[in-house]
């Protein structure tokens, strides 16, 4: 009983020996039973090459840090002072050392020595795309510690570091289409770019296409293709256009689309009348569209009196705009069929429809069949 009591109050002294000893730590105090005592420290560094030094109440035998931080931090004692070069921080993120100063072999202190990332920001930097053809010149204000550095442009761009300002300039396009290119820059060892683009809706979008049908990417190859214009009215209206037989009369055919500036792309929606044509025998004839998942599948509905609509407005497909060596000016359209009421499919083909009304029920449908069925299509450009 009597050294269970010794034990008990010996545990009860270490405990508050080991609170007391917790309640002195601090990032500039000596780990336990150290006699050194830090008189001074300048521990926090800068990005750009930094010294700093702790001076503490003897002379210490040794100083040093992990040999990981040696490559960056050097260190050397001087009398009662341990001093500390760190070099340049060229990364944007903080990093430190535990710098360990010795006494004796057991007797020693540790301090953390950390130096700030540098600093680099290009303020708002946002892509760049210009809706025309001429010259500009662009700029974004740059807060940073050091100088940027313009790694690479194309030949119709110039750009450079000045002034705390990335001052960009593009040249008049006369290449006669759409034109991508990156300014890339760095700064130690952070990396960045500024896409910028290039076109003019009218000359570069609007005009003369094949519409490719049935297009494989792998072979290159399509089923077959047809004349088409992209055009804009007076409203504003973008309209594909292009011609195909029904039966032995030519129907024109109009797309309505929406045109997107700042991704160049083109959007068809499901369900628009796309056409109609009177015959003087068997009166008016009407076109619609209508989207197909990759079974074929659509998304109808059914009317208060039971009739089956086949018109639906949900789905949406868009070809964005770009310029390749090989094909000139193309975008693929690719899309939704359909996406209403919880239903969704990716778009496999556009069907159109004959109706001998002007409101798409399946039972106007002629000939309870579909007129066309157009599928992996791509919207190429012709050269001029």
């Amino acid at each position: 009983m009597k050294m269970k009591k010794i034990f008990s109050m010996l545990l009860a002294a270490s405990c508050l020996f080991g609170l007391a000893s917790c309640s002195d730590d601090d990032g500039n105090s000596a780990t336990p039973l150290s006699t050194i005592k830090v008189v001074s420290a300048q521990t926090s560094l800068q990005a750009r090459p930094d010294t700093g030094s702790v001076v503490v109440d003897c002379e210490p035998v040794k100083a040093y840090v992990s040999d990981a931080d040696q490559s960056w931090l050097k260190v050397e004692v001087k009398g009662d002072s341990v001093k500390f070069y760190a070099k340049q921080n060229l990364t944007t993120e903080s990093r430190n050392a535990m710098l360990t100063i010795k006494k004796s072999a057991n007797d020693s202190v540790m301090l953390n020595v950390d130096q700030l990332g540098m600093i680099f920001i290009v303020q708002n930097k946002v892509d760049i795309m210009q809706v025309n053809d001429n010259a500009n010149s662009y700029y974004f204000n740059v807060k940073t510690d050091y100088e940027g550095k313009v790694v690479s442009t194309p030949d119709w761009i110039t750009a450079e570091f000045k002034n705390s300002r990335l001052n960009i300039d593009v040249k008049p396009n006369e290449e006669g289409h759409i034109r991508v290119g990156y300014v890339a820059y760095s700064c130690g060892n952070f990396k960045d770019s500024v896409k910028v683009t290039q076109y003019d809706f009218e000359k570069d979008i609007l005009g003369d296409y094949e519409l490719w049908i049935g297009y494989n990417p792998i072979t290159d190859v399509m089923e077959r293709k047809v004349d088409a214009v992209l055009s804009q009215n007076a409203n504003g209206l973008v309209t594909l256009k292009f011609s195909a037989l029904y039966g032995n009369v030519t129907v024109p055919l109009q797309f309505p689309m929406t045109f997107d500036s700042d991704s160049i792309s083109l959007t068809i929606n499901s369900g628009d009348q796309v056409a109609s044509y009177n015959n003087k025998k068997k009166g008016w004839t009407y076109f619609f569209t209508v989207f197909a998942s990759p079974t074929g599948s659509i998304l109808p509905s059914v009317d208060a009196n039971g009739d089956t609509l086949l018109l639906n407005k949900s789905g949406v497909i868009t070809a964005q705009m770009q310029y390749d060596k090989k094909k000139g000016t193309y975008g693929t359209f690719s899309g939704l069929a359909y996406n209403e009421g919880g239903y969704s499919a990716e778009f496999k083909r556009m069907y159109i429809g004959a109706f001998s009304a002007s409101y798409p029920y399946k039972k106007y449908l002629i000939n309870n069949e579909w007129w066309a069925s157009l599928y992996d299509m791509v919207l190429v450009k012709k050269e001029k």
